[in-house]
């Protein structure tokens, strides 16, 4: 115990001299260290009010001109209005289906219908002939309930992406979120 005193007490100096320093510590002990590290002006302790200044949190045309560039969109999109053309032509082609030809595409037919379609709707009591009503509620909100997910996922990995390399991502994060909002 004795032998650490003189290293104690040159801590409690050490400490006291930089409680009493005027300037940070690392401009105390290094200064060259400092120099390399301020390489910004020194900011003014000077009050917007007493000085010419504009208000910190005021927004700036300039600022506000270089979100719109830099954005895909500000705000909710509205939904497309339709004409009663474009309406037709929707409806024309409504009971459509892919009939497979190539045999990739039989293949994936064969995964999607056999393999996921009949299986749902045999876990959730769906009938397409007579399906009954609360076959219909468990079925929507299984399918609603997964239809989310992938938005909020992706929203999350884009999030986490622009805070890992510092770097904005134009609106993408808020265009999945509204999607999975959607769903």
């Amino acid at each position: 115990l004795e032998s650490r005193a003189p290293l104690m007490q040159g801590r409690l100096l050490l400490s006291s001299a930089l409680r009493r320093a005027p300037r940070p510590a690392h401009r105390l002990l290094l200064p060259s260290l400092s120099r390399a590290l301020t390489t910004e002006p020194p900011i003014s302790s000077e009050h917007f009010r007493t000085s010419n200044k504009p208000h910190p949190l005021i927004k700036k045309n300039e600022y506000l001109e270089r979100e719109k560039e830099m954005s895909d969109h500000t705000g909710r999109q509205q939904n497309h209005i339709w004409t009663k053309a474009e309406l037709e032509a929707a409806l024309a082609t409504y009971n459509d289906k892919h009939i497979p030809v190539t045999i990739s595409d039989k293949i994936m037919h064969a995964i999607m219908y056999y393999g996921l379609y009949h299986p749902f709707n045999f876990l959730t009591g769906y009938t397409p002939r007579d399906p009954k009503p609360s076959a219909l509620v468990w079925r929507l909100i299984v399918l609603e309930s997964f239809a989310g997910v992938p938005g909020f996922v992706a929203a999350g990995v884009r999030h986490f992406r622009s805070l890992r390399v510092l770097r904005r991502d134009y609106g993408w994060i808020h265009t999945l979120l509204e999607e999975a909002e959607n769903e």
